[in-house]
């Protein structure tokens, strides 16, 4: 009898209405007598226990699991209880968080240019345990999803990765940082190809020896000590790395007299020769003379200054750069310089200076390429595109789902994921003509 219902529990999961299992006029299906693998065992168990829990916390009363005993389903009836644990509808689940609606907003923007969202289904739900709980019971046991696609607070993220290995369903998360696990992919921008491109690009310009400007509120970032990192592996040498606070500009203009050395007693011979010149015209004028008004220009030993911070620092750097004579020099930054008001402001002195960034077509969403929701929005897309693709390509098992996202491949010659990171693209833009230029 039971053996002969097991292949309808599809159908009892997806109405998540019965109450009990009928038995009467059945007959009762013999009893499996192949060898049982024991690894096969376990990891039924392991997943049976966490829907069961799941199927509790989240109010999805299905009642087979309760009228069958654990050893028997994953004993007797393995082949059927794997497929009822794994299977699925070929549907995409979306769980995030109801706050910080602009991020929102533009993520599902991205998605809905990737997907056509028949086959998605969307919960934005409070960050809570059991708001999260019900969510994904529903898109488990009513809409079958085979991936789940989630972003939000660490806490959040966090729970829902406790559920996730125990119900083996591949997620992509939109988020820094996860905790590594076979079924969790990472799509955000790929800090490994964010250094490759921008190693690329110093090269090309034959840079060798290089000044670094580190924002205070970066000084222990993770990212900005990987490319440090980098630039050593690169043999390209640091000469200067000094701090500033972003919101003192005493500290940036100080910033830049220890990269200019603007001090007279570690150039007294220069210094010298500067302030007698300015005494002689000051003599020929009849005055005397400051010598705290002395002008010692910039004295630059390096090919470039690395800026990672906002285009409206690197504004305000540029004024301090031409204000002590600083010429002839690029600049090199991050993502954060997109920004048109950049090239607006200091006109030709930024011409040859080049940043990094993770956008290349803002065509898809028909708007500027400096919009500041863009990253998120592509972050969506890709997303929505990787889901869509792997879908295609599985079986009926999400352990199939899984495979097909790390069998994807974003070109001919490049994976999608790479120890389940997104194989995010990156470019470099050059500044010329107070215009942002792809270099490649």
């Amino acid at each position: 009898m039971i053996f002969k219902l097991l292949p309808l529990l599809w159908l009892i999961i997806s109405c998540a209405q019965m109450t009990q299992v009928p038995t009467q006029d059945k007959e009762l299906a013999p009893i499996q007598h192949k060898a049982i693998d024991p690894i096969a065992f376990k990891e039924c168990m392991v997943q049976l226990r966490f829907f069961k829990q799941l199927e509790k916390l989240s109010s999805n009363h299905i009642s087979i699991f309760h009228t069958i005993a654990e050893k028997e389903l994953c004993t007797s009836h393995l082949d059927e209880t794997q497929k009822l644990l794994s299977g699925h509808n070929k549907n995409i689940g979306i769980i995030f968080p109801n706050s910080d609606k602009e991020k929102n907003l533009a993520i599902l923007k991205g998605l809905k240019k990737s997907h056509n969202f028949s086959k998605v289904f969307v919960a934005e739900v409070k960050p809570t345990k059991n708001e999260i709980n019900k969510a994904l019971g529903n898109m488990i046991f009513k809409k079958k999803i085979g991936l789940l696609l989630t972003w939000g607070p660490e806490k959040m993220l966090s729970h829902i990765e406790k559920w996730q290995a125990g119900l083996g369903l591949p997620t992509i998360y939109i988020n820094k940082k996860i905790n590594k696990n076979p079924l969790a992919f990472k799509m955000y921008p790929n800090k490994a190809n964010y250094a490759f491109e921008m190693i690329t690009e110093l090269r090309k310009r034959n840079i060798k020896r290089i000044a670094i400007l580190t924002p205070l509120k970066y000084q222990n970032a993770q990212f900005i000590q990987d490319m440090k990192k980098v630039f050593q592996a690169a043999k390209i040498e640091v000469i200067f790395d000094v701090t500033y606070d972003s919101n003192n500009y005493d500290t940036m203009d100080f910033a830049c007299r220890e990269i200019f050395v603007i001090d007279r007693y570690k150039r007294q011979v220069e210094y010298n020769a500067i302030y007698r010149e300015e005494k002689r015209k000051a003599n020929a004028q009849g005055f005397g003379l400051n010598k705290n008004l002395v002008f010692l220009p910039a004295q630059v030993k390096f090919d470039a200054i690395f800026i990672p911070d906002n285009f409206k620092i690197v504004n305000h750097f540029a004024k301090l750069f031409q204000y002590y004579q600083a010429k002839d020099i690029t600049l090199f930054g991050t993502h954060e310089w997109r920004s048109e008001e950049l090239v607006e402001t200091n006109k030709n002195y930024l011409d040859g200076s080049f940043f990094v960034d993770f956008i290349d077509s803002p065509q898809k969403f028909n708007e500027s390429r400096l919009s500041p929701t863009l990253d998120y929005k592509l972050m969506g897309y890709f997303s929505g595109l990787v889901a869509k693709h792997a879908l295609k390509k599985a079986g009926e098992s999400r352990e199939s789902v899984t495979n097909a996202l790390l069998k994807m491949k974003f070109s001919k010659d490049k994976a999608a994921f790479r120890r389940n990171e997104f194989n995010w693209p990156t470019y470099a833009f050059e500044i010329q003509e107070n215009r942002f230029i792809p270099t490649n």
